[in-house]
């Protein structure tokens, strides 16, 4: 089967509704590490419009990662909205909006993000403790580089 046969299978298959989470996932995964990321993102979307899961909020993320390093960072945005819309204490698209808000200018935003992380995030939860670092990291280098105090 060619890529492209086997892409439109995929495709089909997430426009019915027979396309699983994991599936999903793989499918993506394997699109992008060929060096075809923007059909990953076709993916993700057409399968975002066309299923219904408790894990949309995950896809919304990765779609919203893909589109940030395809430079579509207005849709990077809203895809971190809707996840966070879905899941708002979903950590990792609170961080990755900081960064989209940061590379569209909007560093208040940017800042609100990273702060919300810090208010949030308790360094003693393990799983989050590495997304609480990049986040302060982060609030230290934009408010440092605005000459403003920490807080």
């Amino acid at each position: 089967m060619s890529i492209d046969s086997e892409f439109s299978a995929i495709i089909l298959s997430a426009w019915q509704g027979k396309l699983d989470f994991t599936g999903l996932l793989d499918h993506a995964s394997r699109l992008t590490a060929q060096g075809r990321a923007p059909l990953a993102a076709v993916l993700y979307q057409t399968w975002l419009k066309r299923n219904t899961s408790p894990n949309r909020h995950f896809v919304l993320f990765n779609l919203g990662a893909l589109l940030f390093a395809e430079g579509d960072l207005e849709g990077a945005k809203e895809a971190y909205l809707e996840s966070i819309r879905l899941v708002p204490t979903f950590v990792q698209p609170r961080f990755n909006l900081g960064l989209t808000y940061e590379k569209l200018g909007n560093i208040d935003a940017a800042i609100a993000e990273w702060h919300w992380i810090d208010d949030h995030v308790s360094p003693d939860q393990s799983d989050n403790r590495p997304i609480l670092l990049m986040a302060l990291n982060n609030l230290g280098r934009v408010l440092e580089e605005r000459k403003q105090m920490f807080g």
